[in-house]
C-alpha cells in the first residue's frame, strides 16, 4: 500500500495523523479487496503503528477476517500516559536518526536534487509519530508475528516482545541478523518465515 506523498503519490499531500493515514488505507483495502478474502496485514517500522490502527478498524468491519498482524522494527505503540507526545522534531534532528538507522543510505538525504524531494514525508513521518499516542491499547483478536534486526539501535529486542499487549491470539517473535534495514540483506529469508506463519 502505497503511502500518499511517496513514489508515484508523490503529488499527493501526506498524511499528518495516523488517524488520517490508517482511516485512508482501510478504506482502500475495504474497496480494493473481496470481503471474503483473508487477510494479514505487514508493517515495517512506522508501517508497525500503521498496521495495527488498520488491523483495530478492520476488527471493527463485519465479515472481514484478518488472520494475522505481523510488525517489524518497531516496539507496540504507547498511550500518552507511558510516554507523552513530543513536538514535530527539526530537520536536523531527522536526519540524525536517519543516519543513525540507515548508516550506508543516508548520504542520499544529503544530496541537494534529493532531499527537497525527500524530507517532506520524512517530516510528515515523523512528525506524524511523534503525535501518534492512542488513549488506550486495543487487543486485537489475532495472533501477532513480531520480527527485528538483532542490532536496530531503534528497537532493542526485548521491545519487540511489548506486542503481547495487543493480542488475545498469541505472539511470536523471530529476531534477524542485521540492524533497522535487516529485512533488505534477508529479503528471502524473511519471505519464506512470513509465508510459514501464514500457511
Amino acid at each position: 500500500m502505497q503511502y500518499p506523498g511517496r513514489q508515484d503519490r508523490l503529488s499527493d499531500p501526506c498524511a499528518t495523523t495516523m488517524e488520517e493515514l490508517a482511516d485512508a488505507i482501510t478504506t482502500a483495502l475495504l474497496h480494493e479487496l473481496p470481503g471474503d478474502l483473508p487477510l494479514a496485514l505487514f508493517g515495517h517500522s512506522m508501517g508497525s503503528a500503521v498496521a495495527y490502527e488498520v488491523a483495530r478498524r478492520l476488527a471493527e468491519v463485519p465479515g472481514r477476517t484478518l488472520t494475522r498482524l505481523i510488525v517489524s522494527a518497531r516496539a507496540r505503540p504507547r498511550t500518552p500516559q507511558e510516554r507523552p507526545p513530543r513536538p514535530a522534531p527539526a530537520d536536523s534532528e531527522i536526519l540524525e536518526h536517519v543516519r543513525a538507522l540507515d548508516p550506508d543510505g543516508a548520504a542520499s538525504y544529503e544530496h541537494p536534487e534529493l532531499r527537497p524531494l525527500i524530507m517532506p514525508s520524512l517530516r510528515a513521518d515523523f512528525g506524524l509519530l511523534a503525535a501518534y499516542r492512542p488513549t488506550r491499547l486495543h487487543r486485537l483478536g489475532v495472533p501477532v508475528t513480531v520480527c527485528g534486526g538483532d542490532r536496530d539501535p531503534s528497537c532493542a529486542v526485548e521491545e519487540l516482545r511489548s506486542w503481547s499487549d495487543v493480542t488475545t491470539e498469541g505472539l511470536d517473535v523471530r529476531v534477524f541478523e542485521g540492524g533497522h534495514f535487516y529485512l533488505t540483506p534477508r529479503k528471502e529469508e524473511l519471505v519464506g518465515f512470513v509465508a510459514s506463519r501464514l500457511s
